[in-house]
């Protein structure tokens, strides 16, 4: 099952210039929101079908997914055909870099999905701006940031949206946490407890398995978040 807050970046890994652009990518959506990026190396010594394996699966528990098809490398290209295949187009982007030849910009070539959301780049901020454009479309970013609003009713909105973004990627990081965990982390705040998850739930960002020993969560996409 899909988690909320989880994106897989599909791009040539052989490329070290766009890999590396997407490992930075990475690195900074996830330290400015609570979403987890997923970017697959090329593994030493694993065969291609266990990393095709584990391609697929992140694939399916990915709330949305951005494919570079700079090159039309065949691993993208398959990588982008199994997402379509089970997933909505809304959850799908594609990004490519132009590189000119002869005065001349390569032509848009996969006419078949020519409908689908796209953005063609000359730069990593361009590039970055469109990948963070359509990430803000995904629901959980969404609750996200309906949650910073939200904070404005507090009688400490800054404290509120820092702390619930380190609750977040606690969660994401660590894994689950139960109630005097998420207390931990929240230690010194002074923000309380009850309305911070009151707020988390909210907006769906967290979720709680009904039960004594039930822990807080960031939801799976069909979870309500309300447990």
């Amino acid at each position: 099952m899909a988690t909320s807050s989880i994106v897989f970046l599909g791009c040539n890994y052989n490329d070290k210039k766009i890999k590396n652009q997407f490992d930075s990518l990475k690195k900074r959506i996830e330290a400015d929101t609570a979403l987890a990026c997923i970017v697959v190396d090329k593994r030493t010594g694993k065969s291609a079908r266990d990393l095709w394996k584990d391609i697929r699966t992140h694939i399916e528990e990915s709330a949305a997914c951005v494919f570079d098809l700079t090159g039309f490398r065949p691993n993208v290209v398959l990588e982008l055909g199994y997402a379509l295949s089970i997933k909505s187009e809304d959850q799908v982007f594609i990004t490519f870099r132009m590189r000119k030849s002869k005065g001349t910009a390569p032509k848009w070539i996969l006419s078949d999905i020519g409908h689908l959301q796209r953005h063609e780049y000359v730069n990593v901020p361009a590039l970055e701006g469109f990948v963070r454009q359509q990430l803000d479309l995904i629901p959980f970013s969404k609750g996200y940031a309906e949650f910073g609003k939200q904070c404005e009713a507090t009688n400490a909105a800054d404290k509120y949206r820092t702390y619930g973004k380190k609750v977040l990627q606690a969660l994401r990081d660590e894994g689950s946490k139960s109630k005097r965990q998420v207390q931990g982390i929240m230690a010194g705040s002074a923000c309380r407890l009850t309305k911070m998850l009151s707020l988390l739930r909210k907006n769906k960002l967290i979720y709680r398995p009904r039960g004594r020993y039930g822990k807080f969560a960031i939801p799976d996409l069909r979870d309500d978040g309300a447990g």
